[in-house]
Protein backbone atom coordinates (compact mmCIF):
# COMPACT_ATOMS: atom_id res chain seq x y z
CA UNK A 1 0.00 0.00 0.00
CA UNK A 2 1.63 3.30 -1.00
CA UNK A 3 2.16 5.95 1.60
CA UNK A 4 2.71 9.32 1.63
CA UNK A 5 2.65 12.55 3.74
CA UNK A 6 -0.91 13.74 4.82
CA UNK A 7 -0.16 17.80 4.82
CA UNK A 8 -2.73 18.33 7.69
CA UNK A 9 -1.11 15.34 9.97
CA UNK A 10 2.03 16.31 12.21
CA UNK A 11 5.52 15.60 10.99
CA UNK A 12 7.19 12.75 10.16
CA UNK A 13 3.27 11.14 9.88
CA UNK A 14 2.03 9.48 6.76
CA UNK A 15 -1.52 8.08 5.48
CA UNK A 16 -2.61 5.22 2.90
CA UNK A 17 -4.02 7.00 -0.11
CA UNK A 18 -7.33 4.77 0.07
CA UNK A 19 -7.88 5.94 3.69
CA UNK A 20 -7.63 9.45 3.09
CA UNK A 21 -11.13 10.63 2.75
CA UNK A 22 -11.18 12.01 -1.28
CA UNK A 23 -14.09 14.55 -1.07
CA UNK A 24 -13.36 16.24 2.44
CA UNK A 25 -16.11 19.12 0.99
CA UNK A 26 -18.73 16.12 0.87
CA UNK A 27 -18.17 14.91 3.94
CA UNK A 28 -18.52 17.87 5.61
CA UNK A 29 -21.77 18.76 3.15
CA UNK A 30 -23.18 15.81 5.16
CA UNK A 31 -21.51 16.49 8.72
CA UNK A 32 -24.15 19.75 8.10
CA UNK A 33 -26.99 18.16 6.76
CA UNK A 34 -27.10 15.73 9.49
CA UNK A 35 -26.95 18.29 12.10
CA UNK A 36 -29.29 20.46 10.47
CA UNK A 37 -31.46 17.49 10.31
CA UNK A 38 -30.91 16.75 14.28
CA UNK A 39 -31.49 20.79 15.20
CA UNK A 40 -34.97 20.39 13.08
CA UNK A 41 -36.48 17.68 14.85
CA UNK A 42 -35.16 18.50 18.13
CA UNK A 43 -36.84 22.05 17.70
CA UNK A 44 -40.04 20.34 16.53
CA UNK A 45 -39.78 18.06 19.77
CA UNK A 46 -39.94 20.68 21.76
CA UNK A 47 -42.43 22.75 19.98
CA UNK A 48 -44.66 19.89 20.03
CA UNK A 49 -44.22 19.29 23.47
CA UNK A 50 -44.84 23.04 24.80
CA UNK A 51 -47.74 23.39 23.03
CA UNK A 52 -48.72 19.54 23.77
CA UNK A 53 -52.27 20.12 24.70
CA UNK A 54 -53.02 21.01 21.06
CA UNK A 55 -51.07 18.03 19.73
CA UNK A 56 -53.79 16.35 22.22
CA UNK A 57 -56.43 17.78 20.98
CA UNK A 58 -55.35 16.30 17.12
CA UNK A 59 -54.88 13.15 18.68
CA UNK A 60 -58.24 12.71 20.61
CA UNK A 61 -60.43 13.72 17.70
CA UNK A 62 -58.25 11.24 15.49
CA UNK A 63 -58.52 8.60 18.00
CA UNK A 64 -62.40 9.28 18.10
CA UNK A 65 -62.35 8.86 14.20
CA UNK A 66 -60.81 5.80 14.26
CA UNK A 67 -63.11 4.23 16.76
CA UNK A 68 -66.22 5.96 17.77
CA UNK A 69 -68.21 2.97 19.44
CA UNK A 70 -65.11 3.19 22.26
CA UNK A 71 -65.67 6.32 23.76
CA UNK A 72 -69.62 6.90 22.96
CA UNK A 73 -72.28 7.34 25.21
CA UNK A 74 -73.36 3.60 25.69
CA UNK A 75 -70.77 2.33 24.07
CA UNK A 76 -67.98 -0.41 24.34
CA UNK A 77 -66.78 1.27 28.13
CA UNK A 78 -69.91 3.11 28.68
CA UNK A 79 -67.54 6.44 28.46
CA UNK A 80 -70.60 8.59 30.45
CA UNK A 81 -69.64 7.16 33.89
CA UNK A 82 -66.01 5.86 33.04
CA UNK A 83 -64.44 8.72 31.41
CA UNK A 84 -67.04 12.14 31.84
CA UNK A 85 -67.93 11.96 35.24
CA UNK A 86 -64.65 11.39 36.93
CA UNK A 87 -62.51 13.77 34.50
CA UNK A 88 -65.10 16.70 35.67
CA UNK A 89 -64.83 15.66 39.52
CA UNK A 90 -60.95 15.69 39.42
CA UNK A 91 -61.21 19.43 37.42
CA UNK A 92 -63.76 20.67 40.01
CA UNK A 93 -61.59 19.00 42.71
CA UNK A 94 -58.57 20.75 41.67
CA UNK A 95 -60.28 24.16 41.03
CA UNK A 96 -61.51 23.82 44.94
CA UNK A 97 -58.22 22.80 45.82
CA UNK A 98 -56.38 25.78 44.37
CA UNK A 99 -58.94 28.61 44.23
CA UNK A 100 -59.01 30.75 46.79
CA UNK A 101 -62.11 31.17 49.11
CA UNK A 102 -61.91 34.54 49.06
CA UNK A 103 -61.36 34.50 45.23
CA UNK A 104 -64.43 32.38 45.43
CA UNK A 105 -67.11 34.97 47.16
CA UNK A 106 -65.49 38.23 45.14
CA UNK A 107 -66.25 36.55 42.29
CA UNK A 108 -69.59 34.68 43.64
CA UNK A 109 -70.45 38.99 44.39
CA UNK A 110 -69.28 40.37 41.92
CA UNK A 111 -72.67 41.55 39.88
CA UNK A 112 -71.21 43.39 36.51
CA UNK A 113 -70.05 40.05 35.58
CA UNK A 114 -73.02 38.21 35.37
CA UNK A 115 -74.72 40.56 34.15
CA UNK A 116 -72.47 40.41 31.36
CA UNK A 117 -71.95 36.65 30.75
CA UNK A 118 -75.46 35.94 31.70
CA UNK A 119 -77.09 38.49 29.27
CA UNK A 120 -74.32 37.56 26.70
CA UNK A 121 -75.12 33.57 27.01
CA UNK A 122 -78.99 34.05 27.91
CA UNK A 123 -80.29 36.92 25.55
CA UNK A 124 -78.14 38.55 23.27
CA UNK A 125 -75.90 35.33 21.84
CA UNK A 126 -80.07 33.47 21.54
CA UNK A 127 -81.23 36.54 19.70
CA UNK A 128 -78.35 36.50 17.08
CA UNK A 129 -79.03 32.58 16.53
CA UNK A 130 -82.69 33.22 15.99
CA UNK A 131 -81.95 35.69 13.21
CA UNK A 132 -79.34 33.61 11.53
CA UNK A 133 -82.13 30.92 11.73
CA UNK A 134 -84.67 33.20 10.08
CA UNK A 135 -82.48 34.01 7.59
CA UNK A 136 -81.28 30.52 6.60
CA UNK A 137 -84.95 29.81 6.34
CA UNK A 138 -85.72 32.26 3.84
CA UNK A 139 -82.41 31.28 1.72
CA UNK A 140 -83.66 27.42 1.19
CA UNK A 141 -81.46 26.06 4.23
CA UNK A 142 -82.77 22.87 6.10
CA UNK A 143 -85.79 23.71 8.68
CA UNK A 144 -84.94 21.18 11.25
CA UNK A 145 -81.20 22.36 11.05
CA UNK A 146 -82.16 26.31 10.89
CA UNK A 147 -83.92 24.91 14.07
CA UNK A 148 -81.20 23.01 15.44
CA UNK A 149 -79.26 26.36 15.45
CA UNK A 150 -81.72 28.03 17.62
CA UNK A 151 -81.47 25.74 20.11
CA UNK A 152 -78.12 25.79 20.72
CA UNK A 153 -77.80 29.76 20.18
CA UNK A 154 -80.44 29.39 23.43
CA UNK A 155 -78.30 26.80 25.48
CA UNK A 156 -75.99 28.01 28.76
CA UNK A 157 -72.91 28.14 28.60
CA UNK A 158 -70.70 24.76 28.97
CA UNK A 159 -68.66 24.09 32.75
CA UNK A 160 -65.15 22.49 32.55
CA UNK A 161 -63.91 23.22 29.85
CA UNK A 162 -64.90 27.21 30.57
CA UNK A 163 -63.12 26.69 33.77
CA UNK A 164 -60.02 24.96 32.31
CA UNK A 165 -59.68 26.97 29.29
CA UNK A 166 -59.66 30.43 31.46
CA UNK A 167 -57.14 29.36 33.63
CA UNK A 168 -54.60 28.30 30.58
CA UNK A 169 -55.54 31.62 29.20
CA UNK A 170 -54.62 33.34 32.64
CA UNK A 171 -58.29 34.27 33.18
CA UNK A 172 -60.19 35.02 35.56
CA UNK A 173 -61.02 31.60 36.69
CA UNK A 174 -63.19 32.24 39.65
CA UNK A 175 -65.50 34.28 37.75
CA UNK A 176 -65.49 31.71 35.15
CA UNK A 177 -66.57 29.18 37.79
CA UNK A 178 -68.95 31.02 39.49
CA UNK A 179 -70.70 31.76 35.78
CA UNK A 180 -70.38 28.66 34.36
CA UNK A 181 -72.77 27.10 37.31
CA UNK A 182 -75.09 29.96 37.54
CA UNK A 183 -75.57 30.19 33.76
CA UNK A 184 -76.48 26.04 34.08
CA UNK A 185 -78.85 26.90 36.91
CA UNK A 186 -80.19 29.69 35.31
CA UNK A 187 -80.37 28.29 32.20
CA UNK A 188 -82.51 24.98 33.28
CA UNK A 189 -85.89 27.95 33.46
CA UNK A 190 -84.50 30.03 30.90
CA UNK A 191 -83.64 28.15 27.72
CA UNK A 192 -87.42 26.54 27.66
CA UNK A 193 -89.09 29.79 27.72
CA UNK A 194 -86.76 31.02 24.41
CA UNK A 195 -87.70 27.79 22.83
CA UNK A 196 -91.23 28.28 23.50
CA UNK A 197 -90.75 32.05 21.85
CA UNK A 198 -88.83 31.68 18.98
CA UNK A 199 -90.28 27.82 18.29
CA UNK A 200 -93.49 27.69 19.49
CA UNK A 201 -92.76 24.19 20.97
CA UNK A 202 -93.58 23.32 24.77
CA UNK A 203 -91.94 21.06 27.29
CA UNK A 204 -90.77 20.91 30.48
CA UNK A 205 -87.40 20.68 31.38
CA UNK A 206 -85.76 17.72 33.56
CA UNK A 207 -85.05 20.60 36.37
CA UNK A 208 -84.30 17.74 38.86
CA UNK A 209 -81.79 15.76 36.97
CA UNK A 210 -80.00 18.68 36.10
CA UNK A 211 -79.45 20.03 39.30
CA UNK A 212 -78.62 16.30 40.60
CA UNK A 213 -76.05 16.06 38.16
CA UNK A 214 -74.49 19.91 38.51
CA UNK A 215 -74.49 18.64 42.54
CA UNK A 216 -72.50 15.83 42.30
CA UNK A 217 -70.02 16.56 39.88
CA UNK A 218 -69.40 20.11 40.56
CA UNK A 219 -70.37 21.61 43.89
CA UNK A 220 -69.53 18.52 45.68
CA UNK A 221 -66.18 17.97 44.57
CA UNK A 222 -65.30 22.17 44.73
CA UNK A 223 -66.54 22.26 47.94
CA UNK A 224 -64.51 19.27 48.80
CA UNK A 225 -61.50 21.09 47.40
CA UNK A 226 -62.11 24.08 49.61
CA UNK A 227 -62.40 22.06 52.94
CA UNK A 228 -59.09 20.07 51.72
CA UNK A 229 -57.54 23.37 51.95
CA UNK A 230 -58.17 23.88 55.50
CA UNK A 231 -58.73 19.78 56.89
CA UNK A 232 -55.86 18.94 55.14
CA UNK A 233 -53.36 21.44 54.53
CA UNK A 234 -50.26 19.19 54.34
CA UNK A 235 -52.20 17.02 51.77
CA UNK A 236 -52.61 20.07 49.81
CA UNK A 237 -48.86 21.26 49.94
CA UNK A 238 -47.58 17.83 48.97
CA UNK A 239 -49.97 18.18 45.64
CA UNK A 240 -48.81 21.56 44.93
CA UNK A 241 -45.10 20.55 45.19
CA UNK A 242 -45.49 17.51 42.94
CA UNK A 243 -48.25 17.44 40.82
CA UNK A 244 -48.80 19.69 38.37
CA UNK A 245 -52.43 20.26 38.12
CA UNK A 246 -52.98 22.75 35.61
CA UNK A 247 -52.04 19.33 33.10
CA UNK A 248 -53.86 17.29 35.00
CA UNK A 249 -56.78 19.30 34.23
CA UNK A 250 -56.39 19.58 30.74
CA UNK A 251 -55.93 16.00 30.21
CA UNK A 252 -59.20 15.53 31.72
CA UNK A 253 -59.96 18.26 29.10
CA UNK A 254 -58.75 15.79 26.23
CA UNK A 255 -60.24 13.01 27.78
CA UNK A 256 -63.88 14.90 27.54
CA UNK A 257 -63.17 15.90 24.49
CA UNK A 258 -62.19 12.11 22.99
CA UNK A 259 -65.41 11.23 24.74
CA UNK A 260 -67.66 14.45 22.74
CA UNK A 261 -66.22 13.40 19.69
CA UNK A 262 -66.45 9.81 19.76
CA UNK A 263 -70.37 10.76 20.00
CA UNK A 264 -70.27 13.26 17.40
CA UNK A 265 -68.77 10.24 15.10
CA UNK A 266 -70.92 7.67 16.46
CA UNK A 267 -75.04 9.03 16.78
CA UNK A 268 -75.52 8.43 12.98
CA UNK A 269 -77.17 11.79 12.96
CA UNK A 270 -75.40 12.98 9.84
CA UNK A 271 -76.91 9.85 8.18
CA UNK A 272 -80.19 11.64 8.27
CA UNK A 273 -79.36 14.74 6.24
CA UNK A 274 -77.45 15.33 3.20
CA UNK A 275 -73.43 16.11 2.82
CA UNK A 276 -73.75 18.94 2.22
CA UNK A 277 -76.47 20.00 4.48
CA UNK A 278 -73.86 18.62 7.01
CA UNK A 279 -70.70 20.29 6.10
CA UNK A 280 -73.15 23.73 6.04
CA UNK A 281 -74.00 22.80 9.55
CA UNK A 282 -69.79 22.71 10.05
CA UNK A 283 -69.22 26.09 8.21
CA UNK A 284 -71.69 27.37 10.16
CA UNK A 285 -70.30 26.10 13.88
CA UNK A 286 -67.16 27.62 13.31
CA UNK A 287 -68.54 30.92 11.83
CA UNK A 288 -71.20 31.05 14.62
CA UNK A 289 -68.25 30.11 17.47
CA UNK A 290 -66.25 33.55 16.08
CA UNK A 291 -68.72 35.91 15.53
CA UNK A 292 -70.02 35.28 19.50
CA UNK A 293 -66.55 35.21 20.58
CA UNK A 294 -66.30 38.59 18.93
CA UNK A 295 -69.45 39.70 20.02
CA UNK A 296 -68.61 39.12 23.29
CA UNK A 297 -65.15 40.46 23.49
CA UNK A 298 -66.46 43.61 21.87
CA UNK A 299 -69.32 44.01 24.74
CA UNK A 300 -66.57 42.85 27.29
CA UNK A 301 -63.97 45.34 25.69
CA UNK A 302 -65.37 48.40 23.84
CA UNK A 303 -63.24 49.03 21.17
CA UNK A 304 -62.87 52.90 19.79
CA UNK A 305 -64.57 55.34 19.71
CA UNK A 306 -66.67 54.10 22.72
CA UNK A 307 -63.18 53.00 24.26
CA UNK A 308 -64.86 55.48 27.30
CA UNK A 309 -67.26 52.25 28.19
CA UNK A 310 -64.58 50.58 29.54
CA UNK A 311 -64.23 52.67 32.50
CA UNK A 312 -67.93 51.86 33.26
CA UNK A 313 -67.88 47.90 33.13
CA UNK A 314 -64.55 48.17 34.79
CA UNK A 315 -63.18 44.83 33.79
CA UNK A 316 -59.98 43.92 33.95
CA UNK A 317 -58.22 41.47 30.99
CA UNK A 318 -58.46 38.55 33.30
CA UNK A 319 -62.49 39.24 33.41
CA UNK A 320 -62.48 39.91 29.58
CA UNK A 321 -61.12 36.54 29.16
CA UNK A 322 -63.90 34.94 31.34
CA UNK A 323 -66.45 36.70 29.57
CA UNK A 324 -65.10 35.69 26.45
CA UNK A 325 -65.08 31.98 27.00
CA UNK A 326 -68.05 31.91 29.09
CA UNK A 327 -69.89 34.26 26.42
CA UNK A 328 -68.94 31.80 23.62
CA UNK A 329 -69.77 28.42 24.70
CA UNK A 330 -72.61 26.20 24.63
CA UNK A 331 -73.13 22.91 26.68
CA UNK A 332 -74.58 19.78 25.46
CA UNK A 333 -75.10 18.31 28.96
CA UNK A 334 -78.19 20.55 28.96
CA UNK A 335 -78.98 20.65 25.34
CA UNK A 336 -79.13 16.66 24.78
CA UNK A 337 -81.59 15.63 28.10
CA UNK A 338 -83.74 18.83 26.89
CA UNK A 339 -84.23 18.36 23.48
CA UNK A 340 -85.05 14.82 24.46
CA UNK A 341 -87.75 16.12 26.69
CA UNK A 342 -88.98 18.74 24.78
CA UNK A 343 -89.32 17.06 20.99
CA UNK A 344 -89.68 13.48 22.50
CA UNK A 345 -93.05 13.16 20.27
CA UNK A 346 -90.93 13.56 17.04
CA UNK A 347 -88.95 11.30 15.08
CA UNK A 348 -86.08 14.42 14.08
CA UNK A 349 -84.91 14.90 17.62
CA UNK A 350 -81.62 13.76 16.03
CA UNK A 351 -81.19 16.17 13.36
CA UNK A 352 -82.04 19.24 16.53
CA UNK A 353 -79.58 17.83 17.99
CA UNK A 354 -77.12 17.68 15.53
CA UNK A 355 -76.19 21.71 15.08
CA UNK A 356 -75.33 21.60 19.00
CA UNK A 357 -73.45 18.32 19.07
CA UNK A 358 -71.31 19.84 16.05
CA UNK A 359 -71.24 23.13 17.66
CA UNK A 360 -69.95 22.22 20.90
CA UNK A 361 -67.19 19.68 19.07
CA UNK A 362 -65.81 22.83 17.72
CA UNK A 363 -66.10 25.29 20.80
CA UNK A 364 -63.69 22.27 22.17
CA UNK A 365 -61.17 21.92 19.04
CA UNK A 366 -61.24 25.95 17.98
CA UNK A 367 -61.30 27.19 21.92
CA UNK A 368 -58.44 25.22 22.26
CA UNK A 369 -56.53 26.49 19.75
CA UNK A 370 -57.20 30.02 20.59
CA UNK A 371 -55.88 29.99 24.03
CA UNK A 372 -52.21 30.94 23.50
CA UNK A 373 -53.49 34.18 21.75
CA UNK A 374 -55.90 34.91 24.74
CA UNK A 375 -53.13 34.70 27.21
CA UNK A 376 -50.28 36.36 25.44
CA UNK A 377 -53.19 39.26 25.01
CA UNK A 378 -54.39 39.13 29.00
CA UNK A 379 -50.51 38.84 29.47
CA UNK A 380 -49.41 41.88 27.74
CA UNK A 381 -51.66 44.52 28.41
CA UNK A 382 -50.49 45.54 31.79
CA UNK A 383 -51.28 49.41 31.33
CA UNK A 384 -54.69 48.83 30.56
CA UNK A 385 -55.66 46.55 32.74
CA UNK A 386 -57.98 46.86 36.02
CA UNK A 387 -58.02 44.87 39.04
CA UNK A 388 -59.84 41.80 38.31
CA UNK A 389 -62.41 40.33 40.45
CA UNK A 390 -60.02 37.60 41.15
CA UNK A 391 -56.76 36.97 39.98
CA UNK A 392 -54.93 36.59 36.51
CA UNK A 393 -55.16 32.15 36.63
CA UNK A 394 -56.73 32.78 40.34
CA UNK A 395 -56.10 28.68 41.28
CA UNK A 396 -53.31 29.02 44.20
CA UNK A 397 -51.98 25.69 42.36
CA UNK A 398 -50.68 25.88 38.80
CA UNK A 399 -53.04 26.79 36.59
CA UNK A 400 -50.52 28.19 33.70
CA UNK A 401 -49.79 27.18 30.13
CA UNK A 402 -47.01 25.17 30.55
CA UNK A 403 -45.48 27.42 27.36
CA UNK A 404 -46.46 30.60 29.43
CA UNK A 405 -44.03 33.15 28.47
CA UNK A 406 -44.18 34.97 25.22
CA UNK A 407 -41.89 34.40 22.92
CA UNK A 408 -40.39 32.03 25.20
CA UNK A 409 -37.12 30.30 24.04
CA UNK A 410 -37.40 27.78 27.02
CA UNK A 411 -37.61 24.13 26.48
CA UNK A 412 -39.18 21.65 28.48
CA UNK A 413 -38.25 18.01 29.04
CA UNK A 414 -41.35 15.70 29.57
CA UNK A 415 -40.52 15.79 33.38
CA UNK A 416 -40.46 19.40 33.66
CA UNK A 417 -44.02 19.28 31.80
CA UNK A 418 -45.30 17.13 34.43
CA UNK A 419 -43.63 17.97 37.91
CA UNK A 420 -43.64 21.37 38.36
CA UNK A 421 -40.95 21.05 41.66
CA UNK A 422 -38.17 20.81 39.20
CA UNK A 423 -38.93 24.53 37.97
CA UNK A 424 -38.19 27.18 39.76
CA UNK A 425 -40.78 29.12 41.72
CA UNK A 426 -40.49 32.34 39.41
CA UNK A 427 -41.25 29.60 36.69
CA UNK A 428 -44.20 28.43 38.38
CA UNK A 429 -45.96 32.00 38.98
CA UNK A 430 -46.32 33.10 35.18
CA UNK A 431 -49.14 33.71 35.68
CA UNK A 432 -49.35 36.76 38.04
CA UNK A 433 -47.86 39.76 36.10
CA UNK A 434 -51.22 40.69 35.37
CA UNK A 435 -52.95 39.99 39.00
CA UNK A 436 -49.45 42.21 40.30
CA UNK A 437 -50.37 44.86 38.12
CA UNK A 438 -54.09 45.04 39.14
CA UNK A 439 -52.90 44.91 42.74
CA UNK A 440 -49.98 48.23 42.39
CA UNK A 441 -53.82 49.46 40.71
CA UNK A 442 -52.76 49.35 37.45
CA UNK A 443 -55.62 51.52 35.24
CA UNK A 444 -54.80 52.65 31.95
CA UNK A 445 -54.11 56.00 34.03
CA UNK A 446 -52.65 54.70 37.02
CA UNK A 447 -55.56 54.55 39.29
CA UNK A 448 -56.78 52.50 40.84
CA UNK A 449 -60.97 51.68 39.72
CA UNK A 450 -63.23 51.28 42.90
CA UNK A 451 -64.18 47.45 43.40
Amino acid sequence: MRKQEDPDAPIGVTVADDVRPQHSSEVKQADVSSWSCRSTCSKVYHYMLAQWFIVGLGVAIAFAAAVPKLGATKGYIRAEYSIKIPAIIVIFIISGLGLKTKALLTAAADLRIHLLVQGLSLAAIPAIGYGVALALRNGGFNDYLADGLVIMACMPTTVSTNVVYTARAAGNEAAALVNAVLGNIIGIFITPLWLGLYLNVEGVAPYADVLVELSYTIIAPLIVGQLMQYITPGVVAWIKKHINTANVSSFCILLLVWATFCNTFSNGSTKQVPGGDVAATVFLGVALFFLFLAVSFVVAWPPPPVTALRRVLRLSRADVVAVVICGSTKTVALGVPLINVMYKQVPYAGLLAMPLIIYHALQVLLGGLMLETLRKWCLGGKEDSLPSSGTAGSSGLSHQHPHAASGSSRRWSLAQLLLPGSRSSSQRSEGQPVAAAAAAGGGSDGQQSPR
